[in-house]
């Protein structure tokens, strides 16, 4: 996770608690092979994605969207 103009890198499981204006996230397809609804999984990101304060940014490897973030994906479009 960077922080635009402080160019901060963050290891996810260290950045409860901070906010940021822009968060990334560029490895979410390491989290695919982890099931979905896992309860620890869904902390993760709740945890990651609420940082941001302006931007978030996913990223990941691969022609297809991570299974763990097409519920994501609904819940943003529809807001």
């Amino acid at each position: 996770m960077l922080e635009p103009h402080g160019d901060e890198l963050h290891h996810r499981a260290s950045v409860k608690g901070l906010d940021f204006d822009t968060v990334v996230i560029a490895d979410t397809e390491s989290d695919s092979g982890s099931d979905p609804t896992s309860a620890s999984l869904r902390m993760a990101y709740d945890v990651m994605i609420t940082r941001a304060r302006q931007r978030l940014v996913l990223g990941w490897q691969g022609s297809r969207l991570p299974t763990h973030l097409e519920g994501l994906v609904r819940w943003l479009r529809s807001r």
